[in-house]
């Protein structure tokens, strides 16, 4: 018996440190829609980190709203001005599109 406690404990325990890794600092990820098309194809698997930092313009997130999980890239931070086009396409960051449809202030 104690040869099988013996022969179980490290495959345990590493089983055991995985999982505590996978929940409070790795995960792992799917991107089903082609929203971040370039940086990301859709159906990709992605593993990123839980730590949280200082988040810049360019980053990639990864958030969960409304019982989903988003892959999202930051345009635009707090103070800048976002210029978006009639057809919802055309993005001008602190930047001035004269046919602007909207124009936000990020808070």
């Amino acid at each position: 018996m104690i040869k099988l406690i013996k022969r179980l404990a490290i495959p345990v325990f590493c089983g055991l440190l995985i999982y505590i890794l996978f929940k409070s600092v790795f995960f792992i990820g799917y991107v089903p829609t082609e929203s971040m098309e370039p940086a990301i194809k859709t159906g990709s698997v992605i593993f990123g980190y839980r730590i949280i930092g200082e988040i810049h313009r360019g980053d990639i997130v990864v958030f969960n709203s409304d019982g989903y999980i988003f892959v999202k890239r930051v345009s635009a931070m707090p103070g800048d001005v976002v210029y978006i086009a009639h057809h919802g396409k055309i993005i001008s960051i602190n930047k001035e599109l004269p046919d602007a449809a909207k124009i936000l202030t990020i808070a």
